[in-house]
């Protein structure tokens, strides 16, 4: 609501050759995040003269009548090495293939072969005669 009635505002003074002649007013292009900030601020502003009516600042800090205790001291480093020294790894060894197959089954890469694998008559729909497909 805000925006549109500034940009008709601005505009109408924009295009006003005569009133621009004799003003140096500003107008920029404001959206609405520009009028949201803006709003923002004044209920901020608001907000803060609102809650410092009749109420007196504190002459000392609010702090309770004990002291706190002493902080502890830091204790010893959990790495007893120092960072430079890097850590060396120890992986497992590679076991890739080495499992132990159920008997009858055999590796995916196996059974993909061109011996097992499926053909089917399916009718072209251009043409009458008869094509071969793969099926897997």
């Amino acid at each position: 609501m805000v925006t549109p009635a500034y940009k008709h505002i601005r505009e109408s003074v924009i295009t006003n050759a005569k009133l621009m002649t004799e003003t140096t007013i500003q107008l920029p292009e404001v959206n609405a995040a520009t009028v949201t900030q803006w709003f923002s601020r004044c209920c901020r502003t608001q907000e803060h003269q609102i809650l410092k009516q009749d109420i007196p600042a504190p002459d000392t800090p609010i702090a309770g009548p004990e002291k706190l205790p002493v902080a502890m001291r830091k204790g010893p480093s959990l790495y007893p090495g120092s960072l430079a020294q890097p850590h060396i790894f120890v992986l497992p060894p590679n076991t890739a293939g080495e499992a132990k197959l159920k008997k009858g089954s055999k590796p995916l890469a196996i059974c993909r072969s061109h011996h097992h694998l499926n053909t089917m008559d399916i009718p072209s729909l251009h043409q009458h005669h008869h094509s071969q497909f793969l099926i897997w």
